[in-house]
């Protein structure tokens, strides 16, 4: 293993590349060069400080806004609560924010269900079951009004409806 020439700290070498090169590098016990400055980034917008400060004076009437309207300016500390509360009211009057996301697990319209029809599913036939094991318990324990319920439908049976759901003819 020769003396290998390291690179030089590059900030256009990808992250990942220099973050291997360094791991590396501390596990053979290198010295690390230090890590290069950031570079200044430019401040698009002035700082806080220098902002004008936002009154309720500055705004326009809430009655005015519509939904292409700048919201944000209400949102200044300067700006009392209740007028940003009045002007985020007039936002949801005027916006639409009627769409519905299809992500959301309550979007779909459960209203509109196919009905099982003649299925009798092995849920069902469990429960049907334990109700004609209680009653026929408590007929041979002598207890009349539990066992008179009413009748006792077999899971096996097809019930009364068709198939679709449809009373038989």
């Amino acid at each position: 293993m020769g003396d290998t020439a390291k690179p030089a700290p590059d900030t256009t070498e990808p992250f990942l590349q220099r973050f291997h090169r360094r791991k590396l590098a501390a596990r053979r016990g290198e010295a690390l060069p230090p890590e290069p400055a950031p570079a200044p980034v430019a401040e698009s917008e002035p700082p806080a400080a220098e902002k004008p400060l936002l009154t309720d004076a500055d705004m326009p009437p809430v009655e005015s806004l519509t939904a292409e309207s700048d919201f944000s300016g209400f949102l200044s500390a300067g700006v009392s609560e209740a007028l940003r509360r009045a002007a985020l009211r007039r936002l949801w009057q005027v916006a639409d924010v009627a769409w519905v996301d299809e992500l959301d697990i309550y979007a779909g319209d459960y209203t509109d269900f196919e009905p099982l029809g003649g299925l009798v599913t092995a849920e069902m036939r469990h429960r049907l079951a334990r109700e004609a094991a209680r009653r026929a318990e408590a007929l041979l324990d002598g207890e009349e009004e539990a066992a008179e319920a009413g009748p006792v439908v077999d899971a096996t049976e097809t019930p009364p409806d068709g198939p679709d759901g449809e009373a038989a003819a």
